[in-house]
Parts: structure tokens; C-alpha cells; sequence
């Protein structure tokens, strides 16, 4: 594909509908579950699928591998790692519909 190809976005609701993006979501939700094992068996530890257990999950994997494993397992620059490392929570950006980063 050439650079700077324009191609069309399709934004729509119930997407898996189509049985392509159906057939994707298959294949994704599969990958995530496989790669999730894999890190547990590695760590042998039960990482949970859902986000409701995820601070207490968290924070019971510091206490088994100590905060330096975290980044190898979790996304730190979300709140959610800041809780579980008991720091204090950044404040959420300002969200803005004019999508200007810097305003003048």
C-alpha cells in the first residue's frame, strides 16, 4: 500500500455483525487468553481476564515479585498501576472535542 493512501474509516455500532470483524474478535479474544496463560505460567500466578480484580491482583503480584516484575506484566503509565503501587493518582487530561493538545 503507498503512503498517503486515503481510505475509508467505518465507525458502526454491532460491528461483529459482519462476519469478518466477528471472526477478528475471535482471533484477538484467543491471542489475549493464550498470552495470558503464558505470563502465568512464567510468573505462575492467576492473572485475572476482567478489570474488577485487577488492583488486588496487582498488588498481590508485587508482594510475590516485588514492584521491578510490574512493568513486565502491566502498563504503567495507567492509573490503575499507579494504585496498585500505592503512589499518588495523576489527574485525568482535560478532554477537549477540538483535539488540540497545546491550546494557544
Amino acid at each position: 500500500m503507498k503512503l498517503g493512501r486515503a481510505l475509508p474509516l467505518v465507525q458502526m455500532h454491532k460491528a461483529e455483525s459482519d462476519l469478518v470483524v466477528a471472526a477478528a474478535s475471535i482471533l484477538a479474544r484467543d491471542e489475549f487468553v493464550r498470552r495470558l496463560r503464558k505470563m502465568g505460567d512464567q510468573y505462575q500466578f492467576t492473572f485475572p481476564k476482567g478489570a474488577v480484580q485487577v488492583i488486588g491482583a496487582g498488588k498481590e503480584f508485587v508482594s510475590k515479585h516485588g514492584k521491578e516484575a510490574l512493568p513486565m506484566v502491566a502498563k504503567m503509565h495507567f492509573r490503575t498501576s499507579f494504585q496498585v503501587l500505592g503512589l499518588p493518582v495523576p489527574e485525568r487530561p482535560k478532554f477537549s472535542f477540538n483535539n488540540k493538545r497545546n491550546p494557544s
